[in-house]
């Protein structure tokens, strides 16, 4: 589905951006490129950026906390 008309990006074009990074992205940052484009449909798909944003960081924020949060084996340990 074609999310910006102005830029012919669609959403498999913006998971596959998000699926690169393996950081957090901000939301502010897609919607601000987004609005800086000068075309009447301007911002209209910035909404959609900053959700799909806001979907991977809450993926990236589990996936770093399930890290965290899994004990290291230390080999000079017996296990239980």
């Amino acid at each position: 589905m074609i999310i910006c008309k102005c830029r012919n990006i669609s959403d498999k074009d913006v998971k596959s951006y998000l699926q690169r990074q393996d950081e957090k992205v901000r939301p502010k940052e897609i919607k601000d490129a987004c609005a800086r484009q000068n075309c009447e449909e301007c911002h209209n798909c910035a909404c959609k950026f900053s959700m799909m944003a806001k979907e991977h960081n809450a993926k990236v924020m589990v996936r770093d906390l399930g890290k965290a949060l899994t004990p290291s084996r230390n080999k000079d340990t017996l296990p239980a």
